[in-house]
């Protein structure tokens, strides 16, 4: 097994046991505070139960949806670092549904365990949140009934293993569908076989990316009479992302080059700006790993920062401004776990893109050097690369993050606020904090493989890649 496979098979793991611990944190938390309020006269109408229960969906569907995209894409991972072994065993007569059902049972193996851990991992992060809220507490009364696993924690952890079982046949139908001969040529230079997945028709991807902007413009004016209007936001902001995804290819090409024009000259930023353009899937691919950090993070700060100011502006010196206190407090922390795990998520997913995207061109790196070119050149080029990429995905991130963020908080509270408008709150410390560590984190993980390859002597990193 290859360094990328035993990578990507880890990251299946890691991924699916922070998805698990995700449901079942959401469903408790929000079980208990949805209990609580309805205890007393805050939770009197059915508005809030509806939020609360509508707050649970949300909240699974991106927790789910986040999962799934990562579980694919290390799939791919795990196929791609085979691609050759494949390859052959076709050749000697392997039929390609077997070769796929080995593969997915392996995945889905390791996709359980994780499962059965994050469930444990989760159900202990609940139960502590929950047990701080309790001393925290100025109204609510949580009881011990919040601590017992809920029904509901089946069908939460059920649709964990549903959706990884379909990003995993996704993963495997994207490599296996390769033509035997065909793998052996790509094997050498194995992004190709994944870079493909984001090859979407102009038309079907400007439908679908329409669709989703369509949505969210129509959550936004909804917002003023209901907050069902959460709704169309949630389902219109994962169509837009999906949209964005099939169009990247498109776009973002043209404004990395752009971001470029703006940096300060230099050998190596024009060496990393003609590299990265040449392959416009493998960098669209890369930003949008990033990308999705800075969009997670931004779209939490600013919806939580929004939410939080909103409410509190609504229920000052209210007969429920406590009761109001705790119920946001109870739904914040469910958000800052959710946040928790799904940055982590998204940090490993980051990590894994960059680390296999420099594993790719291991051949790339070691025939510059049969070239003649330094080590120390290589690295500087390495570098450039990454800051061009983390450049391109935080402003991207950024934008998507906003309007995401915004979206969100307007579309649940819209109906309540002053003049029916939700004003935007950046907390700008908190972004800046993630976007530094989202490109740290970019820049060591793209630079860890190069590195690996620089020890061996040239001749032989390039026959090894």
């Amino acid at each position: 097994m290859s360094a990328a496979t035993r990578r990507a098979a880890g990251v299946v793991t890691a991924v699916s046991a922070l998805g698990a611990a995700q449901g079942v944190a959401i469903v408790m938390q929000i079980g208990a505070t949805g209990d609580a309020v309805g205890a007393g006269m805050f939770g009197a109408g059915a508005t809030a139960q509806l939020v609360l229960g509508i707050l649970t969906v949300v909240f699974l569907t991106v927790a789910v949806t986040v999962t799934a995209v990562v579980v694919a894409g290390a799939t791919e991972v795990v196929l791609t670092g085979q691609l050759r072994e494949i390859a052959l065993r076709r050749l000697l007569g392997a039929a390609a549904r077997d070769e796929r059902d080995r593969v997915r049972r392996a995945v889905m193996r390791r996709a359980v365990v994780g499962v059965a851990g994050g469930a444990v991992l989760g159900y202990g992060v609940s139960a502590a949140v929950l047990a701080f809220g309790v001393t925290q507490s100025r109204e609510f009364r949580i009881g011990a009934a919040a601590f017992v696993p809920s029904p509901l924690l089946l069908v939460a952890l059920g649709a964990q293993l549903v959706v990884t079982r379909g990003a995993v046949r996704r993963g495997t139908a994207v490599v296996l569908t390769v033509a035997p001969v065909a793998a052996l040529r790509l094997s050498a230079e194995a992004d190709a076989a994944v870079t493909a997945t984001l090859a979407v028709p102009r038309r079907a991807a400007a439908a679908v990316l329409g669709a989703g902007v369509t949505l969210l413009a129509f959550a936004v004016a909804a917002s003023t009479q209901t907050p069902l209007a959460m709704v169309p936001a949630v389902v219109g902001g994962v169509v837009t992302f999906v949209g964005l995804v099939s169009q990247a290819h498109r776009f973002v090409p043209g404004l990395l080059a752009g971001l470029a024009r703006v940096l300060p000259r230099g050998v190596a930023l024009e060496l990393a700006r003609r590299t990265l353009l040449r392959h416009p899937l493998r960098t669209s691919r890369a930003v949008l790993g990033i990308a999705a950090a800075v969009t997670l993070v931004t779209t939490f700060a600013v919806g939580i920062a929004s939410f939080q100011a909103a409410v509190a502006e609504h229920y000052e010196g209210s007969a429920v401004a406590g009761l109001a206190h705790d119920v946001l407090t109870a739904v914040v922390s469910v958000v800052l776990v959710l946040t928790v795990f799904l940055v982590t998520t998204a940090t490993i997913a980051l990590g894994n893109a960059m680390w296999f995207g420099g594993w790719t061109r291991r051949r790339e790196t070691a025939l510059r050097r049969v070239l003649g070119q330094p080590g120390r050149a290589t690295r500087a080029g390495v570098l450039a690369e990454s800051l061009l990429l983390t450049l391109t995905a935080t402003v991207l991130g950024l934008v998507v993050g906003l309007a995401f963020g915004w979206v969100g908080a307007q579309s649940v509270f819209g109906v309540e606020a002053e003049g029916h408008l939700v004003v935007p709150v950046v907390p700008p410390v908190l972004v800046a904090g993630a976007v530094a560590g989202v490109g740290l984190l970019a820049a060591i993980a793209a630079v860890a493989p190069t590195r690996a390859a620089l020890r061996l002597p040239p001749i032989r990193a390039y026959l090894a890649g």
